[in-house]
């Protein structure tokens, strides 16, 4: 019997350690943890579509991050490229 009561104690006290953890860790671009709650106890179509938006939203939200990267890194580029011209101009002026 202690055992199990054992066992049971652990249990929680690991699922609660993952949920905090969870909830904690997440995006802090935005602010939103991994941790998304669904409803599983309705119809299965529901809880697709549950489970879809909570996908959806993720990949939005990577596409947002990789677009504003590479708009980041492009005038990045630009700068340099404008940057390298110039120079070269003024070296032909001299």
């Amino acid at each position: 019997m202690a055992c199990l009561v054992d066992r049971w104690v652990a249990f929680d006290q690991t699922r609660d350690g993952l949920k905090k953890w969870l909830t904690k860790f997440g995006d802090e671009y935005t602010s939103q943890n991994l941790l998304a709650r669904v409803e599983a106890s309705g119809d299965i179509n529901q809880v697709y579509e549950q489970i879809d938006n909570v996908l959806k939203n993720i990949v939005e939200q990577k596409m947002r991050k990789q677009a504003l990267k590479r708009s980041t890194i492009q005038s990045k580029i630009i700068r340099e490229e404008e940057k390298a011209e110039d120079e070269a101009q003024r070296k032909r002026d001299s």
